[in-house]
């Protein structure tokens, strides 16, 4: 049961901070940490594989709770090992032999490297300390000396934490990030740690500094390239063996998808410029998250304007007031109050009360013709990382929400990408069953953002035939599946074409 597996992670994350706060000689905490870590790394991967909890739960209730107790394990695991680390004993060739010394600065490391994992399952960035414990575990294998066994074996543990941040998990789903995480196991190892690079790529390679608490990054005017301490990571044989990974047809996972590969090779060769360039905005915004939402959302808007149009011969819209009382009765017909769409400051003003329970208020921050970054403050609906949302202003724009973070003050940022407006929620069928219809949304071909005709459909099993039926405002249509725009682990976009 999980509700068990996380209460028996709390208790081990208790067992390890004791420990690490008891005076214990060194080799028996050391065998203590040897049976307690292949225990930990089990329960974690298992209960952080399946977040939801039981409902009658009381101590689990938050998902979030099961991802925070597997960090802290995990961190006090990593503790308990850089502890041993810096005794003097350690440091002596008397007292551990290099295999055990090989385990401490090993486990240490990967032990770190499932804290990662899970905070980046939660969308946080690493705690203070994180980057600074990681550098002393390598430090102590690759600068002192300390060690001379396995020392590959460290390198490969500490190149997986650092490819694994640079693989930017936060536009990944979670599902998405431990199939990511499990594959760089395997090709972190192509990763190279540099001293000195060409100087013409010299500003385009990730650097770490041994000696500071700073994640990877990209160099700066401040850092001085010839410091002993300053390392390269170059990735581009990790994109290529991603890369084959993604045309193998040998390669099968129930997770793996070929173009969410492709994203992550594209992250690890640092060819991330964005196509179009972002300007600032402060703009308020409604949106819609969710499959299912957004389909509600659209059929609402399509009785509205259908009302709206059947009543239009019989209203004289001149006439005061006359068109804000078909407003708001058609607010109270559908369970919210009616706002003029071409006026988002009526969207980002109205009372709490007054939103759908499917829509809530957000505010863009940047903005180009394919994408937007946006501020989410509604704590009641969590957004996630590649599901659609709909944002509505003077127009509905629909995206996919492409990297999700926390900021410093705690509010969620997105990234989405759009990928077109004019929505209308339809139903299809393959020919063969012409009776089992299931929802989709339909996106118009737009010549201006050089976006195909598509349909986008739930990602549960579902796949079109090669020609399908799409039935909209009564009409039954046939349609030619031509190719697969986008795949996320909740949905899937599909070039479309109608044949005649």
């Amino acid at each position: 049961m999980l509700d068990d597996d996380a209460k028996g992670c709390e208790q081990l994350l208790h067992i390890l901070l004791t420990l690490n706060k008891t005076p214990v000689a060194g080799k028996t905490k050391l065998l203590i940490l040897e049976k307690l870590t292949p225990v930990l790394f089990q329960l974690t991967a298992r209960i952080t594989s399946q977040p939801t909890v039981n409902q009658n739960s009381h101590a689990f209730e938050d998902e979030n709770t099961v991802f925070e107790f597997s960090i802290w394990a995990c961190a006090e695991l990593a503790n308990g090992y850089k502890l041993l680390s810096l005794e003097e004993s350690f440091k002596k060739n008397t007292y551990y032999s290099q295999q055990q010394k090989s385990l401490v600065i090993t486990h240490g490391i990967q032990a770190l490297g499932r804290a990662l994992l899970y905070m980046s399952q939660l969308y946080t960035q690493p705690y203070a300390t994180f980057w600074s414990d990681c550098y002393h575990f390598y430090r102590l294998a690759h600068h002192n000396e300390t060690i001379n066994y396995h020392g590959e074996v460290i390198a490969n543990a500490f190149k997986h934490v650092l490819v694994f941040y640079l693989s930017q998990p936060n536009q990944f789903s979670p599902q998405e990030m431990r199939v990511i995480h499990t594959l760089l196991g395997q090709y972190s190892v192509y990763a190279k740690l540099l001293r000195n690079v060409p100087e013409k790529r010299f500003r385009g390679i990730p650097y770490i500094h041994l000696r500071r608490d700073l994640p990877p990054s990209i160099l700066d005017d401040a850092i001085d390239k010839d410091d002993p301490y300053v390392l390269h990571i170059a990735t581009v044989e990790v994109a290529s063996k991603v890369l084959d990974a993604a045309y193998d047809k040998e390669l099968k996972h129930p997770y793996i998808d070929q173009l969410m590969l492709l994203r992550l090779a594209k992250t690890l060769t640092s060819n991330t410029e964005r196509k179009h360039a972002r300007m600032k905005v402060n703009d308020p915004c409604l949106a819609v998250t969710n499959f299912d939402h957004l389909i509600e959302y659209l059929r609402n808007q399509e009785l509205e304007n259908s009302y709206a149009a059947n009543v239009k011969g019989y209203v004289d819209f001149k006439g005061t007031g006359a068109l804000h009382k078909i407003s708001t009765n058609l607010g109270s017909s559908f369970g919210r109050k009616s706002t003029n769409a071409g006026e988002p400051s009526a969207v980002w003003n109205r009372g709490g009360d007054a939103l759908n329970a499917t829509d809530t208020r957000v505010k863009l921050i940047d903005k180009s013709k394919n994408g937007c970054g946006l501020v989410w403050t509604s704590k009641r609906i969590k957004p996630k990382v590649g599901n659609i949302i709909g944002l509505q202003q003077k127009k509905l724009e629909i995206g996919f929400i492409r990297w999700l973070s926390h900021s410093e003050e705690t509010d969620i940022m997105l990234g989405v990408e759009f990928v077109g407006t004019n929505a209308q929620a339809i139903k299809i069928s393959n020919p063969e069953h012409p009776d089992t219809e299931i929802d989709a949304i339909y996106l118009p071909k737009e010549e201006t953002s050089q976006q195909p005709e598509s349909v986008l459909v739930l990602n549960n099993g579902f796949s079109p035939d090669e020609y399908i039926f799409i039935k909209r405002e009564h009409k039954s249509s046939r349609y030619r599946q031509m190719r697969q725009l986008h795949s996320t682990a909740f949905l899937n976009r599909y070039q479309i074409v109608e044949a005649h």
